[in-house]
């Protein structure tokens, strides 16, 4: 990856626009640029790129096989380091399921308003207590790659008969909170593999333009999550990489030096 394959073909210049002399990389795995774009190049270094589902990982200089098979080892795109990945279903879906499906009054406040609908519904989950009054969500089980079941999606333990506790606000917290369940059980079965918890993990994505969804994230953890000023971190590890790939930079940890910040 980041190394130049050829040129942007006459044909292909017609087509986009683009200078036949244009360089043309050899690319990646979308969670491999994520990382990358987010400065996790380094064993140790732990993350969750949050898209429509959620990738939580660690990085090893070692290839760690988890014999169980509830995680993955990817190679990432830089020499001499692995991924140890697990994978969360639904997890951004579902919030923008919820979006869509309940939300249509948020949506047009935040359009006259100049704001994010999710920045409204944040507002609104932040109101409700944690721990969702009891409330439980079940999108997917945590990693298992021999045996991959997963329950029908379901909200549980809320009370018809108290409609002010469970409420729109409290279905939607309730589904932020699972993202951040899931994702310690996917850390909980990395860690038994790589033998020590993150000291912090970096979130991006979609889902790290949400300061709340953040904090339930580093409290459900307990350790500090860190978002990066870039949260299309998959899109600037690409851009990173053809950097290094032409020139600009003598390697990618220069240049996650130069491009990451927080």
């Amino acid at each position: 990856p980041g190394k130049q394959a050829g040129e942007v073909t006459s044909g292909a210049a017609k087509e986009t626009g683009l200078s036949p002399k244009t360089p043309v990389m050899i690319g990646m795995g979308d969670t491999q640029s994520g990382y990358i774009g987010s400065g996790i190049i380094s064993p140790g270094d732990a993350g969750i790129v949050a898209g429509s589902f959620w990738l939580p990982s660690v990085i090893s200089s070692e290839p760690l096989i988890d014999l169980s098979k509830r995680i993955r080892t990817n190679c990432h795109a830089i020499e001499n380091l692995w991924i140890l990945e697990s994978c969360s279903f639904y997890t951004g879906l579902a919030i923008r399921w919820f979006r869509d499906a309940f939300c249509q009054e948020e949506t047009l406040k935040a359009r006259k308003l100049g704001k994010d609908p999710y920045e409204l519904m944040d507002e609104m989950a932040e109101r409700v207590a944690p721990g969702s009054h009891g409330m439980q969500v079940i999108l997917s089980n945590i990693g298992n790659n021999s045996h991959w079941i997963h329950a029908s999606p379901a909200f549980l333990n809320f009370n018809v008969l108290d409609p002010r506790s469970y409420n729109k606000a409290t279905f939607y917290r309730a589904l932020l909170e699972n993202t951040s369940y899931q994702s310690l059980g996917e850390f909980n079965n990395i860690v038994e593999v790589c033998g020590s918890w993150p000291k912090e993990i970096v979130f991006s994505g979609g889902g790290s333009n949400s300061p709340l969804l953040a904090q339930i994230l580093a409290d459900t953890l307990d350790i500090p999550v860190k978002v990066p000023l870039v949260h299309e971190s998959t899109a600037l590890g690409a851009a990173i990489m053809s950097a290094c790939g032409i020139g600009i930079y003598d390697s990618v940890a220069a240049a996650c030096k130069k491009a990451v910040h927080f």
